[in-house]
């Protein structure tokens, strides 16, 4: 399931084979409704650090002017600058929220 659910961004170049496979290992070992919750909560947390990301770098201006006005974001896309990070911090963020929250749910 965790290799379905982002097989996606995967092959639109949004994520690396590591990321997925991690995901795919950590929905083979806890299950299909896991990887689930899992995957949400790992898209908000990517999000958050991107969004973290563009304010440290003072390009979350540019960001929002590119989308109100419809233009290209390939100049935001820089893969090997600083705007980019390891989304395999997200993927290990999502998922200890997601174990400590059903450890605390008992």
């Amino acid at each position: 399931m965790g290799l379905f659910i982002f097989l996606v961004p995967y092959v639109l170049g949004g994520l690396g084979a590591g990321d997925v496979k991690l995901l795919a290992a950590i929905g083979a070992v806890k299950g299909a409704k896991f990887i689930f919750m899992d995957s949400l909560v790992v898209t908000v947390v990517g999000g958050l650090i991107s969004l973290f990301i563009l304010v440290i770098n003072k390009r979350l201006s540019i960001l929002i002017n590119k989308l109100l006005y419809k233009s290209s974001l390939e100049d935001l896309s820089q893969k090997n600058g600083k705007n980019s990070f390891a989304y395999g911090v997200a993927i290990t963020t999502g998922t200890w929220i997601i174990l400590l929250y059903d450890k605390l749910q008992l």
